[in-house]
């Protein structure tokens, strides 16, 4: 029997104790208005693994489409799981803020779809791979509001900056940046017009798999020694 406490302090109490997922979702079958009270931290930060875990997530929210759009604030969604699948995800969870996109592009014509997906949702964090978008290297990103809308931004297609900037320096709101980045192909250029036409950008982070003195002394050959620029492996 749960103590016999007034509904405020108890339900404090309970979200104090879901200090974890998994204490989270005991407590959802303690009794229903605990139920009620830690539902939504379950579901605020998820991610999807797989295509079947995929499908149950939407099971469980199709009936409650209201839960959904007030709940979900975060997702992940791996590369085991289809993009037509991703895009029906996206569809029902219009509340999100933070979004990993690294789903399969299986089945043609989900670009248009995800486009309009991507448009309704108030991102304000996004980690995409563009190839799910468009199936050309010669894009402008600012001509997608999704990409006006993000301050936190992680494009993780190894031929970005190879060839253009995608128009990245116009992307005035960005604080945070990740690219891949390679001594070989990336252009000093690019690096620099964003870095000194991004007034907000706090950090650029250059992913790759080369040795850290190699790519220090390649930044530095090009005397792109800037402060926000951090290296990270893959």
């Amino acid at each position: 029997m749960l103590p016999t406490l007034p509904d405020e302090l108890l339900r404090e109490i309970v979200l104090l104790s879901a200090r974890s997922l998994q204490e989270a979702c005991y407590l959802l079958v303690v009794a229903k208005r605990v139920h009620m009270w830690t539902e939504g931290l379950v579901y605020s930060d998820v991610a999807l693994h797989t295509e079947r875990q995929a499908h149950l997530f939407l099971s469980s929210l199709y009936p409650r489409p209201q839960f959904a759009l007030r709940a979900v604030k975060s997702l992940r969604v791996d590369r085991n799981v289809q993009l037509y699948t991703a895009v029906q995800v996206l569809q029902i969870c219009q509340g999100l803020t933070q979004l990993v996109l690294h789903a399969l592009p299986l089945f043609p014509g989900c670009s248009s779809a995800l486009l309009d997906a991507l448009d309704g949702l108030p991102l304000i964090s996004l980690s995409i791979y563009l190839s799910l978008l468009y199936n050309t290297t010669t894009v402008s990103l600012p001509a997608l509001s999704v990409f006006r809308r993000v301050v936190d931004l992680e494009i993780c297609d190894g031929w970005v900056l190879w060839g253009s900037t995608l128009h990245l320096e116009r992307l005035q709101q960005l604080t945070h940046l990740i690219v891949r980045f390679s001594t070989q192909r990336t252009q000093p250029a690019f690096i620099r017009l964003i870095l000194h036409n991004c007034e907000s950008l706090q950090v650029i982070t250059l992913r790759t798999n080369e040795a850290p003195d190699v790519v220090h002394d390649f930044l530095q050959r090009a005397n792109l020694l800037d402060r926000r620029i951090v290296i990270l492996g893959e």
